[in-house]
């Protein structure tokens, strides 16, 4: 029963069946070497890291929003100055670290982080008014980009308080 010919095919599958396995092995490591690339770690890459903002970061992060705002009005694009309000409204609720601002936060989130409730009701007023005219399909008359100028002024001043 235990015994075999060493001439037969399974005779001969038992003699390589070690070697395809230690084969196997040494390519599975070569594989997970190179896909773990550790030579880059090891010599140290000369690339170095890529920050990729989202076009709203880049804006909050190195942009003059007030410069941006004064261009869209003098273009007459009411809708884009609004967003430009908006978001120099989270720049400076930013700045003087009243929210931790990251993109894929939403605007419920800003409103929770807000511990002041005057300024959590005008983040809220603002927020409103934002996604009507800025997501809204329709042209801004000058009546509403009033409304929203004056609201996002008022809570540029209540941000400028808190210290």
């Amino acid at each position: 029963m235990g015994d075999y010919d060493p001439g037969s095919f399974l005779g001969f599958i038992i003699r390589v069946l070690p070697y395809l396995l230690i084969a196997g092995v040494i390519i599975f490591l070569v594989w997970l070497f190179i896909k773990l690339n550790p030579g880059a770690k090891i010599l140290g890459s000369s690339k170095s890291a890529e920050v990729f903002f989202t076009e709203e970061e880049e804006i909050i992060k190195t942009k003059n929003i007030k410069e941006l705002i004064e261009k869209a009005l003098l273009n007459n694009d009411k809708r884009l100055a609004v967003r430009y309000y908006y978001l120099l409204v989270l720049q400076g609720l930013s700045e003087k670290q009243l929210i931790d601002y990251e993109f894929d936060k939403t605007n419920s989130d800003y409103i929770r982080e807000l511990k002041s409730s005057d300024l959590s009701l005008g983040f809220q007023k603002a927020t409103t008014l934002y996604d009507y005219i800025w997501y809204g399909n329709f042209d801004v008359t000058q009546e509403n980009f009033g409304k929203a100028q004056h609201t996002f002024n008022e809570l540029e001043r209540l941000i400028s308080k808190h210290s």
